[in-house]
């Protein structure tokens, strides 16, 4: 029995060192496992502070993009201002155009009415001048002939005064 108390107690000492290896395996194992539950729980703090960063970091961009996108819609509506004043001044310049288009244009029949009138004028003219030359060669062939025939005429107004002289009764 001795042998047997031998091989029974080497066998408890081997069971008991395999059960201190297993013991500090699982003691090895439970510090592993509360390690890895402490960078779990790292890990998961850091999960939600990058989570709360990223929604940070989201509800910021969404601001700027809510700001840019009213920002954008300002610009569009004061363009399309601006636009609209152009548009209602390039209206008003055509019309402003127009209008003097029609004035620049009533100016033209104008003067073509007054050229149409300056030349009727200077024809008038003309014939007035050449009808005044006419006459004036008429007085001018009249008084030529009048001092040609005047000395004649004198001399036969003269005897025809002294004639009506000579043959008048007198009556005294």
């Amino acid at each position: 029995m001795p042998r047997i108390k031998k091989v029974i107690s080497k066998a408890e000492e081997e069971l008991n060192r395999h059960i201190l290896l297993r013991k500090e395996e699982i003691d090895a194992l439970k510090g592993e496992v509360n390690e890895l539950r402490a960078e779990i729980h790292a890990l998961k703090s850091e999960k939600g502070a990058v989570i709360e960063e990223l929604e940070r970091k989201l509800h910021e961009q969404q601001e700027s993009q809510a700001n840019e996108v009213a920002l954008l819609k300002q610009e569009h509506c004061q363009h399309t201002e601006e636009r609209q004043r152009l548009k209602v001044n390039s209206d008003s310049q055509k019309n402003e155009i127009a209008v003097l288009k029609r004035e620049l244009q009533d100016q033209r029949d104008n003067g073509a009415l007054l050229t149409s009138e300056l030349a009727n004028m200077k024809k008038e003219l003309r014939e007035q001048k050449e009808e005044s030359e006419r006459r004036y060669r008429r007085v001018l062939m009249l008084v030529r002939y009048l001092l040609l025939f005047l000395p004649s005429l004198l001399i036969f107004s003269q005897e025809n005064i002294e004639f009506q002289v000579a043959t008048k009764p007198q009556n005294t």
